[in-house]
């Protein structure tokens, strides 16, 4: 995120203005010249000037404005927002003026709303990075309705501006929703500044489309990632080498990933030097994760190693903890190869070191971030209950106030009648004590009610991060056992044991991703079978698919979720069956379409149906008599789902499931 430092007001016309307002305008631009090498200086001089008391509004708003930026860039955060606060102020009533006398056309109106936007701009980004979100995105929202009306400027100069500033604008929005993992706000944002900029190839435009290129990364949605890396690199040309060597670094991760190791080589030692020279540590260090994963593929351990340490070395200047989880792993992951190889035990208690490393940078991030979701609910559990005692207490005001318009109005109606006052007294006296008593004993009774409900609540938040982290660490065991099973898969010559080592990992993969989406959710039981089927078919696809045979897939079944109990035998039929399709259904260099659905039934029952079509079953087919492990797994995960199977072999091979969901026991 950049500070914008703004131009000057365009003024009225010279022949209009005083030779003191010329001298100070002069002498603000100049000011604005020296401002980033001399800030302490450059605030000691605006601060006499607006002392002078001698200057217009739009003057005084632009030496303020100016006096925030200042204060600013020397990390006097209170300061700044009380100049940019008097800014704001000023130049909505000199917008308002402009609107009262009907003149919305002149050049003077949409430098105000110029200058309001970005003071709004520069308040969000303290915001921001003193990590109130919140009031970020409301200063970020107002700038983008003043950039709106900049684009509606009958002035090409800040037309053209403006649209630029609304699209950066938008894309701080999804900064900020990321760090608030609010993924759908990310995308929508992220969206929103891209179409915005179709129109127009800048550097603005291309960082855009890098940036949707990262969200896409961190979803794993490999098509996405692919089409706006390659828009930022045809966009870039050899104008924008920077920009360009970035995409070429993301696309080499893609080709690493399909084994096409000389194809990612090129690109990745073509964008090597001008990221070096760059010095952009954000970019440098998932080069260097790429570098290494190629050298990993290659089996060059030492390469891998040396830019693991350097992705490291980058990773601590940033200050970006939760990077280098993913560079300890691959560092766990060369050493252990390079033990395995040379039979080193040296590289053995690397490996161990960085493992453990992995594990306990890991549990730290999570244990900070439950620390901060608890610090979040607290803050929200706080403010509530003090609403609720103001609301509370506003209530008893009220209940105050009638009481004693009843009391004066019986006081002046019973004037005169003596007789009977003793007796109303009495009765009121009387109701009191009983009105009194039983608010006592409702009082009492709510916050014991208060009590116990703030003690289920804390237990219940304790057993959901409890939760959370045994799918964590599940997660990461099976994440080293597909990484140990890789590992001994590269000490194999046996085709038939390489494939079963690779079916194998795909197995252990259906089951750590669904662990990775439990605790990934809000709800720790239950996954979405759609995002799960794609991401998983997604990654089988990559494991068994051919260069010269593209293979497209369908998923159908968004709005079912299933629990984990169901999930995970579920998982592993669709590993079973998707693998089977894409190592057996179709011939060589012979592109097909692979379909799952999941359909709930009116009696409680699921349907599954896996199909493709393809070259289908052989003539005479007797499932019952196979006996290879993955029938006979499927066959054992659908018994204990309660369920059955019928498979057919017309254009194709269809494999249909009906099940019935299993609920883990209260």
């Amino acid at each position: 995120m950049s500070l914008i430092f703004a131009s000057s007001f365009m003024l009225n016309t010279a022949a209009a203005q005083t030779g003191g307002e010329a001298t100070a305008r002069q002498r603000i631009q100049k000011l604005a010249g020296v401002l980033r090498s001399s800030p302490d200086s450059t605030i000691r001089e605006l601060r006499q000037l607006l002392e002078t008391n001698s200057l217009t509004e739009q003057l005084k708003a632009e030496a303020l404005k100016l006096k925030g930026t200042g204060y600013l860039m020397m990390g006097k955060m209170d300061s700044a927002r009380v100049a940019y606060d008097e800014t704001i102020s000023i130049v909505d009533h000199i917008i308002n003026q402009f609107k009262s006398d009907g003149d919305t056309l002149s050049l003077d109106y949409f430098e105000a709303i110029k200058t309001r936007a970005q003071s709004a701009n520069n308040k969000a980004i303290m915001a921001y990075y003193e990590m109130r979100y919140e009031d970020a995105i409301k200063l970020y929202d107002q700038a983008a309705n003043s950039h709106k009306l900049l684009i509606e400027a009958p002035f090409p100069q800040i037309r053209n501006r403006a649209i630029k500033d609304y699209a950066g604008t938008t894309d701080n929005i999804a900064v900020i929703y990321n760090s608030m993992e609010q993924s759908d706000k990310v995308l929508e944002y992220r969206m929103k500044a891209y179409r915005t900029l179709q129109s127009i190839v800048d550097e603005t435009s291309i960082t855009v489309a890098i940036n949707l290129a990262v969200y896409y990364e961190q979803l794993l949605k490999t098509d996405s990632v692919e089409k706006y890396v390659r828009k930022a690199i045809r966009e870039a040309g050899d104008s924008l080498l920077f920009l360009k060597s970035v995409g070429w670094s993301m696309l080499s991760a893609q080709l690493i990933d399909e084994n096409k190791l000389d194809s990612a080589y090129f690109l990745l030692k073509n964008a090597t030097p001008h990221l070096e020279k760059a010095g952009a540590l954000r970019w440098m260090m998932p080069h260097c994760r790429n570098f290494a994963g190629y050298y990993l593929k290659r089996k060059n351990y030492d390469m891998a190693i040396q830019w693991l340490e350097r992705g490291v070395d980058y990773g601590n200047s940033m200050g970006t903890p939760e990077r280098i989880v993913k560079v300890y792993e691959m560092l766990h992951e060369a050493y252990l190869g390079r033990a395995l190889a040379n039979n080193s035990r040296e590289d053995f208690i690397l490996a161990d070191r960085y493992h453990t490393k992995m594990s306990q940078l890991s549990d730290s991030l999570l244990r900070e971030q439950r620390f901060k979701s608890f610090n979040e609910l607290q803050t929200r559990f706080e403010t509530e209950r003090k609403e609720k005692e103001i609301a509370e207490k506003d209530v008893v005001l009220a209940n105050t106030k009638i009481e004693l318009q009843k009391q004066n109005t019986l006081r002046n109606a019973l004037i005169g009648v003596a007789s009977a006052l003793a007796v109303i007294t009495f009765i009121i006296y009387r109701n009191r004590l009983r009105q009194a008593r039983t608010n006592a004993l409702l009082q009492k009774t709510n916050e014991e009610i208060i009590h116990q409900k703030q003690i289920i609540e804390q237990s219940l938040r304790e057993k959901e991060s409890l939760l959370r982290e045994i799918h964590h660490r599940v997660k990461n065991n099976l994440q080293v056992i597909s990484s140990l099973l890789n590992m001994q898969s590269y000490h194999l010559d046996d085709p038939g044991m390489i494939s079963a080592i690779a079916e194998g990992q795909s197995r252990v993969k259906a089951m750590a991703l669904i662990h990775q989406k439990l605790y990934q959710t809000d709800q720790l039981t239950e996954i979405d079978f759609q995002e799960y089927t794609e991401q998983l078919i997604q990654h089988l696809a990559t494991a068994f698919g051919r260069p010269n045979r593209k293979v497209t897939s369908i998923v159908k079944g968004s709005d079912i979720k299933l629990d984990i109990d169901t999930a995970i035998p579920l998982g592993l039929i669709l590993n079973e069956l998707v693998t089977n399709a894409y190592k057996y259904a179709f011939k060589d260099e012979e592109n097909g379409n692979l379909q799952v659905e999941l359909s709930r039934e009116q009696d409680e029952y699921f349907t599954l149906k896996v199909a493709d079509n393809g070259q289908g079953l052989p003539q005479g087919f007797d499932e019952s008599k196979l006996n290879s492990l993955g029938l006979k797994l499927v066959r054992m995960l659908i018994e204990q789902l309660d369920g059955s199977l019928t498979i057919q072999s017309e254009g194709g091979t269809h494999f249909n499931i009906r099940f019935k969901e299993t609920r883990m026991s209260a």
